[in-house]
């Protein structure tokens, strides 16, 4: 009898996953048929152009529309058809070179962190130099919402898309709809009446922001005396110079700013003066005589105001580059979630403890970590340990005037130092196996290159500590320290495996 229904469960099984399978192949197929369709006719159907708005508030008390985030939801039928497409867009772009080299928005290899690499170095290689930076950040009032759907087709057709691809991309563009959904007291859901979208790529979607990309592309043709660096939609221009050469470097920097001015106005993209900020950089010496000059910088015909700090691809930036302020904000932030944790201590087993701060409070500190590691002061780098600290403490309920090394031994956890050492290592391995970002892989120098075990690169000449700080020497001293076994490694999981065992017996 037992084997009866054992046999009959079996039975049951058997069938079960057959039958999820066939359906499962069913509806690949379908959609396999519905992309197809969708690809060959050179259409986009219309049920996929449908958006859901939902506001969601910026703060506590909205009584203003600009209080409001609104958030689009887009069919995720429309979202596979889009990747299928994307694959295929990004190929072509990279054989054929069309997008800019210093934009680092959606593209893979290129991120914040490695803009902010490159535009931190370009800051600190100038003061060696003995040069001051003007740095502008430029702001776009609702960028990807205001592009012009006609000469975006026009652009894409001078990038060499044939009729067919420009067909299918006038259907995805146009004839779209969006509505507002809100959910009353009662806990329904009230939509408004469904209103064309004429102008934008779509919020939310896979090609918005690669659409956008090649929108702006040609903004790089304004740059006649500044250096740049783009991520999306955000613009950072600068310039360097000696302090006896301001006047003349502000009238380039204000060319070049009127010729973007320009472009902004001619693509029908809106420059937001109000939220555009500038700042000198360098050292005291450099900040303070470049200010005796009183620079003053143009952009649409209004002056921006002049900062020492400003947030900048989710970093605060200060004028010198020691990222106090970002640290101790970031600190602040740390302590107060350890604070809420140690309220449900009691209920937390140890590894779900380690868990939780890696995952809420020590990622706080990840961000951008190799762009700030080097440029620290002692005492700033101390206070991030401090943090570490402070969560090995709740982890393992260590005393207060107890030692954390130990702990961190036993659970093979790496302190600040390392951990910063080793994200730098990770990106320098990428970036070396890849040589993308091309604008960082081209700053370095190498003394020999066989192989990558036995890559040496060469330390930049230089006068200056706060050089230290720059991503061509900062990356040449974590790379040479790394022993040639590690660098090695096939795949850079197994590289990240081996330099934290390293790191973690140097701690021992």
């Amino acid at each position: 009898m037992n084997c009866l229904v054992l046999f009959l469960r079996e039975v049951v099984f058997i069938c079960s996953f057959i039958i999820i399978f066939y359906v499962l192949f069913i509806l690949s197929f379908v959609l396999f048929a519905s992309i197809l369709y969708c690809l060959i006719l050179r259409v986009f159907p219309d049920t996929w152009k449908e958006a859901v708005i939902i506001p969601i508030p910026k703060n506590n008390h909205p009584v203003e529309l600009n209080h409001l985030r609104p958030i689009s939801i887009l069919p995720f039928l429309s979202k596979i058809a889009e990747k299928a497409v994307y694959m295929q867009l990004m190929e072509y772009l990279n054989q054929n070179n069309i997008l800019p080299l210093k934009q680092s928005g959606f593209r893979a290899g290129l991120s914040t962190v490695t803009a902010l690499l490159s535009v931190v170095d370009d800051i600190l290689t100038a003061q060696d130099k003995g040069e001051a930076t003007i740095l502008t950040l430029l702001d776009f009032s609702r960028a990807f919402d205001t592009i012009d759907t006609t000469l975006l087709l026009s652009k894409l057709m001078y990038y060499g898309f044939d009729c067919n691809a420009l067909k299918w991309f006038e259907s995805y563009l146009n004839g779209r709809t969006q509505r507002v959904r809100l959910r009353n007291e009662t806990g329904t859901n009230i939509f408004s009446v469904a209103s064309p979208v004429t102008r934008g790529v779509p919020q939310g979607s896979i090609l918005g922001p690669l659409l956008f990309i090649l929108y702006s592309a040609d903004i790089t043709g304004c740059f006649k005396y500044c250096q740049y660096h783009l991520y999306a939609d955000d613009l950072q221009v600068y310039i360097s110079f000696r302090p006896d050469d301001t006047n003349e470097a502000v009238n380039k920097l204000n060319l070049d700013l009127s010729m973007i001015a320009e472009w902004a106005n001619n693509n029908e993209l809106i420059l937001n003066s109000n939220k555009t900020k500038f700042m000198i950089l360098g050292s005291k010496k450099l900040i303070e005589r470049t200010n005796a000059h009183k620079p003053k910088i143009v952009v649409g015909g209004n002056h921006i105001e002049q900062v020492s700090e400003v947030r900048n691809l989710g970093i605060i930036m200060d004028n010198r580059l020691r990222f106090e302020n970002h640290v101790t904000h970031t600190v602040k932030n740390c302590f107060y979630r350890l604070k809420i944790l140690y309220n449900i201590r009691e209920y937390l087993s140890e590894e779900l403890r380690i868990q939780l701060c890696e995952s809420l409070i020590l990622s706080k500190l990840n961000y951008a970590d190799i762009v700030m590691g080097e440029c620290l002061l002692a005492r700033t780098k101390l206070v991030i340990q401090r943090v570490q600290n402070a969560c090995a403490r709740f982890c393992f309920r260590i005393p207060r005037r107890g030692h954390v090394t130990p702990f961190l031994n036993q659970s093979k956890l790496i302190n600040m130092k390392s951990r910063r050492s080793v994200h730098y290592s990770c990106l320098l391995y990428k970036i070396l196996q890849n040589q993308q970002p091309k604008y960082l892989y081209e700053k370095l120098s190498f003394s020999q290159r066989f192989s990558r075990e036995t890559v040496r690169l060469l330390y930049p000449r230089h006068r200056t500590a706060a050089f230290r700080g720059s991503f061509r020497y900062a990356a040449t001293k974590c790379w040479n320290n790394i022993p040639p076994p590690i660098k090695g490694s096939r795949t850079v999981r197994t590289f990240k495996v081996k330099l934290k065992e390293y790191l973690l017996n140097l701690q021992s």
